[in-house]
This record gives C-alpha cells, structure tokens and sequence, in this order.
C-alpha cells in the first residue's frame, strides 16, 4: 500500500502479446514524463519495478538496455 500522495512508478500489462510466447510484459511509464514504453521479460519484472518505485534507476536505463525485438530480458 501506498502512503498518501504517493503513486505508482510504473504499471506492468499483460496484454495480448504478453499472452504470447515468450511473454513479454508492456511497461508503461506512469510518471508526468510519460516516457515510451517498452516491453519486459517476466522474469526480470522485479528489477525495473523496485529500481524505478524506489529511484535507484531510471526509467532510460531499462528502455534502452531493450534487445534487438525491445524486449528488456536483465543486464549482461
């Protein structure tokens, strides 16, 4: 739960590609910016929601670590 005034980083969207194979997720960038989004392996959904809700990266440094299809699959 959030405290009041607060809000969400981030939303995550399991959309009809993510239902797709390999299932990569939609992140769409919630704040004022509204950055382009990108999409996520689920297995690395943990990093870009606690680094971003927390500041401890920003939302470029997921968006442009996306692969050759733009998909974010963790850093090397």
């Amino acid at each position: 739960m959030q405290a009041t005034g607060q809000r969400a980083a981030v939303l995550f969207v399991a959309d009809i590609e993510a239902m797709r194979e390999p299932s990569p997720v939609r992140v769409v960038d919630l704040s004022p910016e509204g950055s382009l989004p990108f999409r996520c392996a689920a297995t690395q959904l943990w990093s870009v929601d606690s680094n971003l809700n927390l500041a401890n990266m920003d939302w470029e440094e997921f968006a442009t670590a996306v692969d050759a299809v733009g998909v974010f699959r963790g850093f090397d």
